[in-house]
């Protein structure tokens, strides 16, 4: 009897088999490429975890250099802004001592001095 019900089971299986090839192969290919692939997953993953490490290694690194890039770039903004306040401070300085030779040439050049300058010029009054 156990035979008969074994016979039975094995034709019913081989029917479902017949209506089903497609889902046997590809449950078959998993089969395959989970026995063959195994191995190489572990490796994958490993190297998974060391490309992340090497990766958070150069983020930081581009991040301390932008840091730095910024503090420097703050520092030459303000030595360019001080160099600019010296520049005007000493550009008013010279324009106050240009002020004061200009008001003392004025002080010293008398109307006749003038005249003379006119005469010799060639100007004549009318």
């Amino acid at each position: 009897m156990t035979w008969l019900s074994a016979k039975k089971t094995l034709k019913k299986a081989s029917v479902w088999c017949v209506q089903h090839w497609r889902w046997l192969i590809l449950f078959c290919g998993f089969l395959i490429a989970y026995y063959f692939g195994g191995k190489k997953g572990r490796a994958l993953l490993i190297q998974a975890k060391m490309a992340k490490k090497q990766y958070e290694k150069e983020a930081a690194a581009i991040d301390r250099a932008h840091e730095q890039e910024i503090k420097d770039r703050e520092n030459a903004h303000k030595k360019h802004d001080r160099s600019l306040d010296s520049i005007a401070r000493t550009r008013e300085e010279r324009a106050k001592l240009l002020g004061e030779r200009k008001l003392k040439l004025a002080e010293e050049v008398t109307d006749d001095d003038v005249q003379n300058w006119l005469d010799g010029a060639g100007f004549e009054e009318k």
